[in-house]
């Protein structure tokens, strides 16, 4: 299914949820601390699983439509974070792999955070990606599993 909001790209998702996809987009919009400004949906990619050869061998979330991300320049994705909880002192431990710098003190209103607007707008049937177990903390991401 195809989504749009107003000022942003249109995205695509699996059907199945693209009803409360747009519910929890108009919970955070109407909320009015939160401010959206890019979500990538649906791209195929094999960005899960073991490596073989240096290329990971499962599909990602978003191959099947069931994953967004939010922002991703103001949420990027971290390894090497030995860490429970995110906070600006934890995540300074962590790697930044892709998108921007995770901070929610310099950008409050692009950045997602526990028990924030976005959060709670998604956790009724999706996971976010920075609460996930292990050492990887994807900030950006909302899907099935959180991974």
């Amino acid at each position: 299914a195809d989504l749009g909001l107003a000022g942003v790209a249109p995205f695509r998702i699996c059907r199945v949820f693209k009803e409360r996809v747009e519910s929890a987009l108009r919970t955070i919009a109407a909320d009015g601390r939160f401010r959206v400004i890019t979500i990538v949906g649906y791209r195929n990619g094999r960005t899960r699983g073991p490596l073989d050869n240096g290329v990971r061998t499962l599909f990602s979330n978003h191959s099947y439509g069931t994953a967004i991300d939010v922002n991703p320049a103001q949420n990027g994705l971290y390894d090497g974070c030995d860490i429970r909880k995110v906070t600006p002192a934890t995540i300074a431990e962590c790697h930044l792999r892709m998108g921007g710098r995770w901070n929610p003190k310099a950008r409050p209103a692009t950045t997602i955070v526990a028990n924030g607007p976005v959060t709670r707008a998604f956790e009724s049937f999706w996971k976010w990606g920075g609460a996930i177990p292990g050492d990887l903390k994807d900030l950006m991401h909302f899907s099935i599993t959180g991974y």
